[in-house]
């Protein structure tokens, strides 16, 4: 038998060798070892595909140092994070604090100055309204002079001086009715300037530091001016207390929150560093 076999004409002839055939197969069986290992054929395509998987793993091998890196320098961003947060907290806390202070330092300053301004006008309207009493008792006893020489004239044995006296005595009553009409004008709107001075008084200060006499607590409690301006006086003091009231209590509240806020974030901050 020939090694090699006849092909029909018109095309290529192929020879095949048998010993090669066989020659790959036997290679094929023989790829394992007999002790259970494996031979592995060297090939081009295999020393690419390990070249790329030592690269594989050589940088792996770089990026891991970097990424904890990452994750300290993230852990150190955090804890400046939440102690910059409690540094805005308590910086909040204070101002909220001198805030409160400052109202309660700022009302009582209000009432010091009010009281001593009350005091200071009360002083000058007495002052004045002694000065009108005084000028009236020394234009009364000026006038009450011409009155007793009048009458002494006119007891005395001379009826001509009669008609001098009287004339005198028309003009010292007249200048009378003048003084008296401003007294009782003068007496008016030192009542009326009293009353505006108690009711500012309770606006301001309230009707625990007030003391009033009989007269001036009836009419305080009449159906009078004087009644009405102090009741909207005390409406007043109760709507400035009750507003002041309000801002403390949230005032108060804000504070709360603004502690709960520096609570949490120290909290959050110590469970980032765990």
């Amino acid at each position: 038998m020939s090694k090699s076999a006849a092909v029909p004409r018109g095309r290529r002839r192929i020879t095949v060798p048998i010993f090669g055939i066989f020659a790959r197969q036997k290679s094929h069986k023989s790829n394992h070892h007999p002790g259970g290992r494996e031979h592995i054929i060297i090939t081009p395509e295999r020393i690419r595909k390990w070249k790329s998987i030592s690269k594989e793993k050589a940088s792996e091998t770089r990026r891991s140092p970097f990424t904890s890196y990452r994750v300290k320098k993230s852990s150190k961003s955090s804890r400046k994070s939440t102690a910059k947060e409690a540094a805005v907290v308590d910086a909040r806390e204070r101002v909220l604090h001198d805030f409160v202070a400052s109202i309660r330092a700022s009302r009582e300053e209000i009432a010091d100055e009010v009281s001593n301004a009350l005091y200071t006008a009360e002083g000058n309207l007495v002052k004045r309204l002694s000065r009108a009493a005084a000028n009236y008792h020394d234009k009364l006893n000026n006038s009450s002079a011409p009155d007793s020489v009048t009458t002494s004239s006119t007891q005395s044995a001379h009826p001509p001086t009669v008609t001098g006296n009287n004339t005198s005595l028309d003009d010292a009553r007249r200048t009378l009715e003048v003084q008296e009409k401003a007294l009782e004008r003068h007496w008016k709107n030192w009542v009326k300037i009293q009353g505006k001075i108690i009711c500012l008084g309770v606006e301001v200060l309230g009707t625990d530091k007030l003391s009033l006499d009989e007269t001036t607590a009836a009419a305080a409690t009449g159906g009078g001016g004087f009644g009405r301006r102090f009741r909207n006086a005390v409406s007043g003091f109760d709507g400035h207390v009750s507003m002041e009231r309000e801002v403390e209590k949230a005032a108060e509240e804000e504070r709360d929150a603004i502690v709960q806020m520096a609570r949490d974030a120290v909290k959050q901050s110590v469970t980032q560093e765990k």
